[in-house]
């Protein structure tokens, strides 16, 4: 057992979360999911039907997540030997540490938890009452980041696979941003040019959460597209660290 909050922190993320977001529980499949989008290390411990993914260490008191937990100072893992990259019933490596001290980022746990999660719960109706909303850190600069690549993208086209991932991470971020940018102005007079912005490109985003995926490929990337501005209308309304 090695002490959380000194090397690394965990995230722990449920077998049904990471298996939405992989659309399988195959093995493979969910190594290569997990590998792709955490870009790091990441432990199965399968007799609880669980993942860890190790993450920076502090990341734990900057959490506020209802859905998955992230683990800290204070908390003991058990963390497989090195060797042990093949699935057994004991935890084990299901993505093994590719570099000493490479981990994955908070952000992108954070990615993969959204878009895991509103495909576990079917959560496509545009409703703002799935259980993300306000149970998950924010994390600004991946969002925004996040959102430039994709418009940003060259001609390089994306499996039906990731097109919808991508979907619905963005949609994921928009239920997160539009009431921390909605509270971020209400102390504002009503009339102020920035409260008037801020809820105008709230409202905007509200109303593309109700789009749906597309029937054709260039429909498909339309949504994405508009998704992808709405995160960064968003981002841009809520204030810097020298504004707050």
């Amino acid at each position: 057992m090695i002490p959380l909050g000194h090397t690394f922190d965990a995230v722990r993320l449920p077998e049904r979360i990471v298996h939405a977001g992989a659309g399988t529980d195959d093995p493979d499949i969910v190594r290569a999911y997990l590998a792709q989008y955490l870009n790091g290390p990441v432990i199965h411990d399968l007799g609880f039907a669980r993942y860890y993914a190790l993450v920076p260490p502090g990341s734990a008191k900057q959490w506020r997540a209802k859905v998955v937990e992230c683990l800290g100072e204070g908390t003991y893992l058990g963390v497989p030997r090195t060797d042990r990259t093949e699935q057994t019933r004991a935890s084990y490596w299901v993505v093994p540490p590719a570099r000493p001290g490479g981990l994955c980022r908070a952000g992108d746990a954070l990615a993969v938890v959204i878009a895991g999660n509103y495909l576990a719960d079917d959560e496509d109706d545009g409703s703002m009452t799935g259980p993300a909303t306000n149970a998950l850190p924010l994390d600004i600069t991946t969002m925004h980041a996040d959102a430039e690549r994709l418009l940003a993208r060259g001609p390089e086209p994306l499996s039906d696979e990731e097109l919808e991932t991508v979907r619905l991470r963005l949609r994921g971020y928009i239920q997160l941003l539009i009431p921390e940018v909605e509270q971020s102005v209400s102390p504002l007079p009503w009339g102020d040019s920035r409260r008037e912005h801020a809820l105008t490109c709230a409202g905007e985003a509200r109303m593309r959460l109700w789009l749906g995926p597309g029937n054709t490929l260039p429909v498909r990337y339309s949504v994405l597209h508009r998704l992808a501005r709405s995160v960064l209308a968003l981002c841009d309304c809520l204030p810097g660290e020298d504004e707050s």
